[in-house]
């Protein structure tokens, strides 16, 4: 908060008062929230002292929204936006297969409207890849037909479209993670028929990298001295040198 108002003080040098900023914290666990909600509440101050100090005490207050488990009720009734709603709503919901099925009519009305909106798809797009990836036992044609039989009959087209757009490119995106594995696997078995076991870092490296990088480390590993040099970037490499044997076949000459 004290950020925002200092950045609006720069840029209106002549402000002679400031806009009011509400705080509001969105939290999920297993717990819930078991921390302080203001600012008051961790300064030290004990006894008798407090009250007197209290009032000179910033507050800063936030407002709390726990979506942990089982508290969706009343979360729909207090957001603000009909995308806000249905958000909270997978939010609380995340990783609780039974509850996704029991509770998903309660968003109903607000998924339509979310679908009205010029931006309806593109969020329904991101809610629908939120489900799929916090509920791993459900597949997305499910959670789409949840959703279908939830959102009633005009926003089922847009549901179907959605997810036929999501397994597309769930399936690009399964071929180049192949080829990228591919390509791994290949710059691994290269590395250790030059320089033997590959130590464990460079490994998970190479595993986790791109294809960009890999091809860039597979046109290297011929010429690197080392293995951490294969993935060297390119200011961390050293300098070329010639190969001993050369500068003595050079001697002889």
């Amino acid at each position: 908060m004290m950020r925002l108002w200092e950045q609006l003080v720069r840029e209106q040098p002549g402000l002679k008062k400031l806009p009011p900023v509400m705080p509001v914290l969105v939290h999920h666990s297993d717990t819930g929230w078991t921390a302080a909600r203001a600012f008051e509440d961790i300064v030290a101050i004990d006894g008798p002292a407090r009250a007197a100090l209290l009032p000179h005490t910033p507050r800063f207050e936030l407002r709390l929204i726990d979506v942990s488990g089982g508290r969706a009720g009343d979360l729909v009734e207090q957001a603000l936006t009909a995308l806000g709603k249905v958000v909270l709503w997978c939010l609380s919901v995340s990783g609780d297969d039974a509850r996704l099925e029991r509770e998903i009519g309660r968003i109903a009305a607000a998924l339509d409207e979310v679908l009205q909106a010029p931006s309806g798809l593109a969020a329904l797009e991101a809610l629908l890849r939120y489900l799929v990836t916090t509920h791993a036992r459900f597949s997305v044609r499910k959670i789409g037909r949840l959703l279908e039989k939830a959102a009633g009959p005009r926003a089922q087209e847009a549901i179907v479209t959605t997810l036929d757009e999501i397994e597309r490119r769930g399936e690009r995106r399964g071929r180049a993670q192949g080829r990228a594995q591919g390509r791994a696997q290949t710059l691994l078995e290269l590395l250790a028929a030059r320089f033997g076991a590959v130590p464990a870092d460079v490994s998970a490296r190479i595993l986790a990298a791109d294809e960009a990088a890999l091809v860039a480390w597979t046109t290297r590993v011929l010429t690197a001295p080392t293995p951490e040099d294969v993935l060297a970037e390119d200011g961390e490499r050293p300098a070329a040198t010639r190969r001993p044997a050369a500068r003595k076949r050079a001697r002889r000459a």
